[in-house]
């Protein structure tokens, strides 16, 4: 099989795997509180054991298509935290960032596999820190919106927990999500030197002057 098929598809299957990923932690950060506030258990869905099958594919389906919105409005939020990043490409080597990986892409399968792989580390950090996100501040309002009507919550406890597990989350993963763009960011650009034969360029990018001397030596 050709190499490029053969990307493509790991490709492919990694970002269904991402995308579904991201579907499930959306619809946990709406579930978890909601059956905290609630006291929503799973005895409450006994009578589909008998639909494993129907109810297992239906979830998945529904995760799927659910994680595709997630992942957009995730997209939406963090890409307006690279923007300088972006822009510095754009600056210091006139192409855009979807240029240079284009650029890659038809030079080295290899590079672009590597490349894929930080790709797919920054979006599940990223959609992670989303629904973190979310699921606190829906947390927090729900315990609002209980108090303010008078009503008690099923489990309070877990109410709160949820609101502080989902900002324990959300700082972890807010600082993953920031660590791998930077490396992501900085392994297209020395990619995309080498694939245009700019090498010198290297080490300024990567704050490595022994690398830009060690390449003009050899």
């Amino acid at each position: 099989m050709h190499s490029g098929a053969m990307e493509t598809g790991v490709t492919t299957t990694a970002i269904f795997a991402e995308v579904l990923i991201a579907g499930l932690e959306g619809l946990a950060w709406i579930l978890i509180p909601l059956a905290a506030a609630f006291g929503i258990s799973a005895s409450a869905f006994s009578g589909l054991k008998d639909w494993e099958a129907l109810v297992t594919v239906s979830a998945l389906a529904g995760a799927y298509a659910w994680g595709t919105v997630t992942d957009r409005l995730a997209d939406s939020v963090f890409g307006r935290l690279h923007k300088a990043r972006k822009r510095d490409m754009e600056t210091d080597y006139g192409v855009t960032s979807g240029a240079a990986r284009l650029a890659v892409l038809e030079k080295s399968d290899a590079m672009v596999a590597y490349l894929d792989y930080g790709v797919s580390r920054a979006r599940v950090a990223r959609d992670t820190a989303f629904c973190a996100g979310c699921m606190a501040v829906w947390s927090g309002a729900l315990a609002v919106a209980l108090r303010v009507t008078g009503r008690a919550a099923t489990s309070p406890q877990g109410l709160w927990a949820c609101l502080l597990g989902a900002l324990v989350v959300l700082t972890a993963s807010w600082w993953a999500q920031g660590r791998i763009a930077s490396a992501y960011h900085d392994r297209l650009v020395e990619a995309y030197c080498l694939v245009t034969g700019m090498s010198e360029k290297i080490a300024p990018v990567v704050g490595r002057p022994d690398i830009g001397d060690q390449r003009r030596e050899g």
